[in-house]
């Protein structure tokens, strides 16, 4: 049976497929640590962020989103077929590229700990 995906569409599908498992895995988790940790539901950002940013939350989001970023690498590589290794690489730097984005944009930097 022939893949589906062959070449150039299967590298980009397993890079964005492993970028929405990380995403989905790291802030489900996030959303239900910071309701329980609350009580609830919190519609509102800044007590989102107020609870979040909290050390012991930022501790936990270390374990959770290095898990989440570990299932992401492990699918993404699975879907590649081949060079297993540099898709992984290649969603960390993706990854990495978010990061970079998220500290320097105003907007979003504004929501991370001073001390960070």
């Amino acid at each position: 049976m022939k893949p589906i995906l062959t070449g150039a569409a299967r590298s980009v599908a397993s890079i964005l497929i492993g970028m929405m498992v990380i995403t989905f895995v790291a802030e489900t988790i996030e959303f239900v640590l910071i309701a329980v940790l609350n009580g609830g539901i919190l519609t509102d950002q800044e007590a989102y962020f107020a609870v979040r940013n909290r050390s012991g939350v930022l501790v936990a989001k270390l374990f959770y989103n290095g898990g989440a970023a570990f299932l992401g690498g492990y699918v993404a590589a699975l879907i590649a077929g081949k060079s297993e290794v540099s898709y992984g690489l290649a969603l960390a730097g993706f990854q990495l590229l978010g990061f970079v984005y998220g500290m320097t944009d105003p907007e979003i930097s504004g929501t991370i700990p001073d001390w960070m």
